[in-house]
């Protein structure tokens, strides 16, 4: 099963569970739910039920007319570098949330069966973490409404953050004292408060090895499908789910991974360091992101008025880092380690009018290291990042180099640069 799969199962399991819950409604008082909220700027995946639920223009244009859009209605991104304005951040959460409430009502909380969003974006808005606030107050909105929550943590899941789940970073209270990740079953915490009814994993869960991805259920859900009612099993099914293969090799991946996140918690310290100072001052890089081994980098063209570049300066970025620093270059040796990457991940937002004229967009590319990286081979990859963000704004745009030349010395001395 891929990312993709797990989400239209995902999408297959709330209408289920909303026909089961009909069934055993009293006459009348049955209710439709026929809709899924998620957020702009968004992907869920490439198969049409995924694409649907997304707003990636570059991956869904193709296939536009084909797209269920009377089913999936999107609300607004969290993404405050370009979207908060002058508001605080509370006002700025506060609007999202009461967005969020007033399109459940507007459409009908008879109608609206689930609130799906990224708890840290992906490929579409490169890396943007929800703060721990935003989750707990669209999950109140969400019950209060009866509408399922789901987290899509295909990408930012099993352990891309430093955590096994990237939702367990909003509550570290649940971590056990042994560094952990695994919730403790204390009922005295309020686990409940930032928890999804359903939760999609993937990539990580078989380390980008094997095709495995799945669903992870609540209780409720769980409990309502499987009532006599509702037959006791969830109408689904492909060719190769539950294959021994993929599960064995996701298994051994998951015995694997727990010992690796307190490292990659730590290590991510030191490449949030470099990129804030990569933001602060190279005059192309305008906003960085991210959480754990999961960053996101802004390029623009104006830093100061926030202008976005009007060509994919983030594709050509890492065309050019392939050709300079990677596979196509051979092997290279920086601070004596030799290097031979694909070192970056490009992606881009935009949204459109009626017509699919472009409004607005952005480009960025996403660093994701494996888990396993210790701090000198961390250091090598920003210092590789580094000057490749510098080598290419130079030779395309002949913008001014940062001087990283001490940045070496620092790294070797397990200092970030400044």
């Amino acid at each position: 099963m891929t990312g993709s799969e797990a989400n239209e199962t995902a999408i297959k399991l709330v209408a289920q569970y909303w026909n089961e819950r009909n069934k055993n409604a009293e006459a009348g008082t049955q209710q439709k739910k026929d809709i899924i909220i998620s957020r702009h700027s968004s992907y869920h995946g490439n198969t049409l039920g995924a694409l649907s639920m997304s707003e990636f223009p570059a991956r869904q244009d193709t296939y536009k007319r084909f797209l269920l859009d009377k089913n999936f209605v999107k609300v607004s991104r969290y993404y405050p570098y370009r979207d908060q304005g002058e508001r605080t951040d509370e006002k700025y959460l506060r609007d999202l949330v009461d967005e969020l409430e007033k399109a459940i009502q507007s459409l009908g909380k008879d109608r609206v069966a689930a609130f799906v969003f990224e708890p840290v974006s992906g490929a579409a808005l490169g890396c943007q973490p929800a703060p721990d606030a935003y989750l707990q107050k669209v999950k109140e909105v969400c019950h209060r409404n009866d509408v399922l929550l789901v987290y899509d943590e295909v990408m930012c899941g099993m352990g891309r953050t430093g955590y096994t789940h990237a939702w367990h970073y909003y509550n570290e209270k649940f971590v056990q004292s042994d560094d952990y990740p695994r919730v403790k079953a204390d009922k005295s915490l309020d686990y409940d408060s930032v928890a999804p009814d359903i939760q999609i994993i993937g990539k990580g869960l078989g380390a980008g090895l094997v095709a495995a991805a799945g669903v992870i259920v609540g209780k409720k859900v769980v409990d309502t499908v499987r009532s006599k009612m509702g037959g006791g099993e969830f109408i689904h099914g492909h060719t190769y789910q539950s294959h021994i293969g993929i599960c064995a090799g996701a298994l051994m991946v998951q015995l694997t991974v727990p010992p690796l996140l307190p490292g990659v918690r730590k290590l991510s310290k030191n490449i949030e360091e470099v990129l804030k100072a990569l933001a602060k001052h190279h005059p192309n890089v305008g906003n960085v992101r991210g959480r754990g081994f999961f960053w996101g980098v802004e390029f623009v063209k104006n830093k100061t008025s926030k202008e976005p570049f009007k060509e994919d300066v983030a594709f050509d970025l890492a065309s050019y880092g392939e050709r300079t620093f990677g596979h196509d270059a051979g092997p290279t040796k920086v601070n004596g380690v030799k290097m031979c990457p694909t070192l970056v991940y490009p992606g881009a937002w935009k949204t459109t009018n009626a017509d699919g004229e472009a409004l607005a967009w952005g480009h960025h590319v996403i660093i994701s290291p494996a888990y396993h990286l210790k701090k000198n081979e961390i250091n090598t990859m920003m210092l590789t990042f580094l000057e490749l963000v510098n080598d290419y704004f130079f030779a395309k745009y002949k913008a001014s180099k940062v001087d990283w030349s001490n940045y070496g010395q620092q790294t070797r001395a397990g200092k970030a640069v400044s």
